[in-house]
């Protein structure tokens, strides 16, 4: 098991993760760092244009992965836009 690191860039602004999380590969610290990303743009107050990313970082600090985050909508949101997109 080897430690990987998830900081946050948001709106410039760098939030370190000084505990990190424990995972059996690299490959599993990635997928983490995508679900942490995919988390944050469930948010419903997210804002998608603050640039934010969440870095993978392995022991060493190397960056092994880079997720950028992007607003999720649920199927009832998105279909709401497509009829409304429609209509205008």
């Amino acid at each position: 098991m080897q430690r990987y690191y998830f900081p946050i860039l948001h709106n410039g602004q760098a939030q370190p993760d000084e505990m990190g999380e424990l995972f059996g590969s690299a490959d599993l610290a990635v997928k983490y760092g995508a679900r942490v990303a995919q988390d944050i743009g469930s948010d419903p107050e997210f804002d998608p244009v603050s640039g934010t990313v969440v870095l993978v970082l392995d022991e060493t600090g190397a960056e092994i992965g880079r997720h950028v985050v992007m607003q999720s909508i649920t199927l009832k949101q998105w279909t709401r836009r497509r009829v409304e997109r429609r209509h205008n």
